[in-house]
């Protein structure tokens, strides 16, 4: 799951307390694209994040991010929603393709035009009329990673159409 909270200060205080109920730091924090992806110079700023995964003692993933500043996507998005609220679920698959065939029967629709895939993280990014979100990921290899930087790239801009 990702949720999305109001700013820096809130953020790193979720890690922390995470981190206090026996979570384990999987990926940042640290601002994306900036502290994860050198080679991604054509990011806008406005789709800039301040970015962690937290694996919860349960076993679970949580992503968190928070605005890196007023007014950019992230803060719009969460505007239209709620003060803290989840971004999208993930759901893990063995076909992307024949998941996102049947979802898209209940309504759902791609982010984007086909799966986005590194050679090992394949993720393919759905919304309903709420504008709600999945995420259908596939591993080819073991691993905990939550995105690549193509991946994540690609979901920040074609979100675009979501955030008023």
């Amino acid at each position: 799951m990702a949720v999305t909270v109001k700013d820096r200060s809130r953020h790193e205080n979720l890690v922390e307390d995470l981190i206090q109920e026996g979570g384990t730091i999987v990926e940042g924090p640290g601002i994306w694209p900036n502290d994860f992806c050198e080679h991604l110079d054509e990011v806008k700023p406005d789709l800039s994040m301040n970015f962690a995964t937290v694996k919860l003692r349960s076993g679970g993933m949580l992503v968190i991010s928070a605005p890196v500043v007023t007014g950019d996507q992230l803060d719009r998005w969460r505007r239209t929603r709620a003060e803290d609220v989840v971004h999208h679920i993930a759901i893990h698959t063995d076909d992307i393709s024949n998941t996102a065939a049947e979802l898209s029967e209940l309504g759902w629709k791609p982010l984007t035009k086909a799966p986005v895939t590194d050679g090992n993280l394949e993720q393919w990014f759905l919304y309903n009329e709420q504008n709600q979100i999945l995420e259908l990921i596939r591993r080819h290899r073991p691993g905990v990673e939550t995105f690549s930087c193509g991946n994540i790239s690609e979901l920040r801009r074609a979100e675009k159409p979501l955030v008023s």
